[in-house]
């Protein structure tokens, strides 16, 4: 098996290929995205945080006056909020680490979610 770390500049994924003939051992895990679940809340804090922001200003008649955000603020903004859930998340107990893809092959050979009883 070839597993890809370097490669992928986020600690919490890793790639693999399996060499012919090799299986990996039954795991679930329920993704939505080909990403991290963190990447995927990011993207979804940079689209909601893409709109217009408050100035602190209003108009003559009293209406608030918005400004665009830069890029910079936007993913900035978004990666603060995201790295600060993460470690709520991680002080409430409500992650997990997974092992790493070695100690998922498996070396029995089993079919594919069977397990051997031995």
């Amino acid at each position: 098996m070839r597993v890809f770390r370097n490669e992928i500049n986020d600690p919490s994924l890793e790639g693999y290929a399996l060499e012919n003939g090799e299986k990996l051992r039954t795991f679930g895990l329920s993704a939505r995205v080909g990403t991290s679940w963190q990447a995927n809340l990011m993207v979804e804090l940079v689209k909601f945080a893409s709109g217009a922001w408050p100035r602190g200003e209003t108009d003559k008649k009293g209406n608030g006056l918005h400004r665009m955000p830069s890029p910079e603020e936007v993913v900035s903004r978004a990666e603060q909020i995201v790295d600060m859930a993460i470690s709520r998340m991680e002080a409430k107990g409500w992650t997990v680490r997974l092992p790493p893809i070695e100690e998922l092959l498996d070396d029995n050979k089993s079919l594919m979610g069977f397990t051997t009883n031995e």
